[in-house]
C-alpha cells in the first residue's frame, strides 16, 4: 500500500495520493499564484514578505517547497504583465514596477515569455511616444520627456536608434498623408505649405540621444522621404 505523495499517510491499494489532498494542493497553488499576481500588480511590495506569504499558504496545502513558491511567483508575474499590456497602454511606472518585482524576487527562466511581452510593449509605447513628440506643437519639451523615458528603458543604443528611426518615419508619413491623403489634384495654400514644412523641419533633425556618451549621426530612414520632402516643398510653388 503506497503513501500519499502529499500528506504521507497510506493512500490505498495502488494509489499515490488522496483525492482530497490533491484538491487541497491545487487550490493552494492557485491561491499562491493569485497572491503573486496581486503583489506584482500593486503599487508597493516587500520581496521577503511576499515570499513568506506564499510559503505560508504552501505549508498548509502540501506546496511548501521553495520551487512551488518560485513557480507561483513566476506565473503570477507573467499574468500581471499580460494584464498590464492587454489594453496597449503600458505606462512607464507600470513597466518599472514589473521589472523591479522580477529583479527583487530573483525570478528566472519561468518568466521568459512575460519578459518578451514586457519588452515588446515597452518598445511600442516608446515608439508611440516618439511619434507623438515629433509632431507635437511643444516639440522640444516632448522630445526631452521622450529622451528621459528612453534613458530609463532597457534598450541598447542600437535598439534606441532603430526605435527612433521607425518613429521618425511613421511621423513623417503621417504628416504627408494628412496633407495629400484626400487631396488628389488639389494645391496647398501658402499657409498650409508653411505649416507642413514647419512640422517636417522639426522631424528632420530628430536623431535621438546616444547611449553612454556615444555620438550619433542623424537618423537615415529607409524609405525615400527625401524625395517626398522635396515634392512637398515644391507643391506650393507649383501653383
Amino acid at each position: 500500500m503506497g503513501a500519499c505523495v502529499h500528506c504521507g499517510e497510506p493512500a490505498g491499494f495502488l494509489r499515490r495520493k488522496h483525492k482530497r489532498c490533491e484538491t487541497i494542493h491545487y487550490e493552494g497553488l492557485a491561491e499562491m499564484e493569485a497572491l503573486a499576481l496581486a503583489a506584482a500588480s500593486g503599487p508597493e511590495f516587500n520581496a521577503q514578505a511576499v515570499r513568506q506569504r506564499l510559503a505560508a499558504v504552501g505549508e498548509r496545502t502540501f506546496a511548501g517547497e521553495d520551487h512551488y513558491v518560485t513557480a507561483a511567483l513566476e506565473r503570477g508575474w507573467e499574468r500581471a504583465v499580460a494584464e498590464s499590456v492587454a489594453n496597449g497602454a503600458l505606462t512607464q511606472s507600470e513597466e518599472n514596477r514589473l521589472r523591479d518585482f522580477r529583479d527583487k524576487l530573483a525570478l528566472g527562466s519561468g518568466t521568459a515569455k512575460g519578459a518578451r511581452e514586457l519588452d515588446d510593449a515597452s518598445q511600442n509605447r516608446l515608439r508611440r511616444d516618439a511619434r507623438a513628440a515629433l509632431v507635437a506643437g511643444n516639440g522640444e519639451q516632448s522630445l526631452k520627456e521622450l529622451s528621459a523615458a528612453i534613458e530609463q528603458s532597457t534598450l541598447a543604443p542600437a535598439q534606441r536608434r532603430k526605435l527612433l528611426a521607425e518613429a521618425w518615419q511613421e511621423a513623417l508619413e503621417g504628416v504627408l498623408e494628412e496633407a495629400f491623403g484626400g487631396w488628389a489634384g488639389k494645391r496647398l495654400t501658402q499657409e498650409e505649405e508653411a505649416r507642413l514644412l514647419g512640422v517636417c523641419a522639426r522631424l528632420l533633425p530628430a536623431g535621438g540621444r546616444a547611449g553612454h556618451g556615444e555620438r550619433e549621426a542623424p537618423l537615415q530612414p529607409d524609405r525615400h522621404d527625401g524625395c517626398r520632402l522635396a515634392d512637398l516643398g515644391t507643391v506650393g510653388r507649383s501653383r
